[in-house]
């Protein structure tokens, strides 16, 4: 539908009946007020252009369900509002487009590391550095994230050896031979392997280099503040890394994903371990990480693809000594597919504290199953914002609360299992019906109760248990099966 200069008002309400619209084109009109919720009704949009209008406000959050949309182009109106994060979820986008938008903030990082986007028109006051890597924004003259506590380049030495860098502050000579920078030294600036850092790469973005003897990367934060400190998992994964026989050879995404694999299995005490599994990770007797099962024992699971990339990954105590927080490095396993974690030990830990839910964002993840834990904590909705998951699993955990409506925005769910949590109550939120695919909802054994909404009732594929005593209509309620 493509309407120009005809267009004076609010966009008109019955759009939304127009459910088999691909392609809605208002730009060039006189439209004002807000972009109306019910846009995100017209599920199977791919274009969406509204531009050289007088639009203002705040986006809904509705445009999320727009997960078929290619192409989004709000540029020229009147929008003040930040950019909100929920856009990253349009896993289709490819084309985005708000320049000439008196917008103060910058957008938010994640738009920058959307797979999928590949066009980004912004001005260039709230583009952030993070898009440069990306050639997005290319208009602009960004700055990048060059490393802020390491120089931009060291000698040569071997992989094995540190780069000897004395401590207390580092000058660093800029490319135009006259300007220099003093920068602020750390241990970590002693303990930095060149032949390492620069082929590093983090969930979904990738920094590379031409000359990557000239070019060091800057770790995340996070992992710069633990690598200060001798035995923390990132720091015996480092050491463990930059000693491995292989490492000259290894290719970028292989160095990421040991540095992410070695961090998540040192988080674990060796109490964990099996048997001589620490020393046989440990020494590199355990060579090809694809096949580490039989050394690591039952307590860790590890599945990779035929490239030999992680895609699943589990870890499953069974001594009761465990870990209470994974490690953020898990986002390094950009092909990681499946994650299953049991028995993890703080009982007062919020769930996303103890999983690194921010950075799973950046990996393809379809399973995510957090069970038989000590986690005591709502239900967050930043899993809403995992859109390929197909199967979430949470169940016997001490989660408490009620149900996000957010959930409903996981388009491709089949299996919610929230089964055993005791203390998860109120009622199933109507937006689960928007979950089409999802065929199994457990909550028995849940204080979930009151009555099934029909937009549940009315999902062909679904087998809902619940509890007989607190639902009110599960008779009437086709796929609902009481647990007593």
């Amino acid at each position: 539908m493509q309407l120009h200069g005809r267009l004076e008002q609010v966009m008109p309400s019955e759009l939304s009946n127009l459910s088999n619209l691909t392609s809605l084109v208002f730009n060039n009109n006189s439209l004002t007020g807000e972009i109306p919720p019910h846009v995100g009704s017209l599920r199977h949009l791919t274009l969406l252009n509204l531009s050289h209008n007088q639009l203002q406000g705040a986006l809904p959050t509705e445009i999320a369900l727009l997960t078929n949309l290619e192409t989004l182009s709000l540029e020229s109106n009147a929008f003040r509002q930040p950019v909100p994060k929920f856009l990253a979820n349009l896993t289709s986008l490819v084309n985005l487009s708000i320049k000439d938008n008196p917008i103060a903030e910058q957008l938010p990082p994640t738009i920058c590391t959307m797979p999928s986007l590949r066009f980004l028109q912004a001005d260039c006051d709230i583009c952030p550095p993070e898009c440069s890597y990306r050639d997005l924004c290319r208009t602009c003259d960004l700055p990048t994230t060059q490393p802020s506590i390491v120089p931009t380049s060291v000698p040569s030495a071997p992989p094995s050896q540190p780069v000897n860098v004395p401590s207390g502050e580092v000058d660093v000579e800029h490319d135009d031979g006259d300007s220099i920078e003093t920068l602020p030294s750390t241990p970590l600036l002693a303990t930095v392997a060149p032949t390492l850092l620069p082929y590093m790469e983090f969930g979904m973005t990738q920094y590379p280099t031409s000359e990557p003897d000239e070019f060091v990367l800057s770790l995340p934060e996070y992992t710069i503040a633990a690598l200060n400190f001798d035995n923390s998992p990132q720091s015996l994964a480092y050491r463990w890394l930059e000693d491995h026989p292989e490492l000259i050879s290894m290719t970028d995404w292989k160095k990421a994903q040991l540095f992410g694999l070695a961090t998540f299995l040192y988080s674990f005490p060796r109490e964990e371990w099996f048997h001589s599994g620490y020393e046989a990770w440990d020494n590199y007797t355990v060579v090809n990480e694809c096949e580490a099962d039989g050394a690591l024992g039952s307590t860790h699971t590890i599945h990779c693809d035929l490239d030999g990339r992680i895609t699943e990954l589990s870890a499953h105590s069974i001594q009761g000594i465990n870990v209470s927080v994974l490690p953020k490095e898990l986002g390094m396993l950009s092909s990681l597919e499946a994650v299953s974690i049991s028995f993890m030990g703080d009982l007062s830990i919020e769930l996303e504290s103890a999983i690194p839910l921010q950075q799973l964002l950046y990996v393809p993840l379809k399973t995510l199953s957090i069970h038989d834990t000590g986690v005591f904590s709502s239900i967050p909705t930043t899993l809403a914002m995992m859109r390929g998951l197909t199967s979430l699993e949470l169940q016997t955990n001490a989660l408490t609360n009620e149900i996000p409506s957010e959930l409903g925005l996981l388009s491709r769910l089949e299996t919610l299992n929230l089964f055993g949590n005791l203390h998860l109550g109120g009622a199933v939120p109507s937006e689960l019906g928007m979950v089409t695919l999802l065929k199994s909802l457990l909550l028995d054994r849940t204080a979930v109760g009151g009555f099934i909404p029909e937009e549940v009732c009315a999902l062909s594929s679904l087998s809902l248990r619940v509890n007989c005593s607190l639902i009110t209509n599960c008779a009437e309620c086709a796929p609902c099966f009481c647990y007593i």
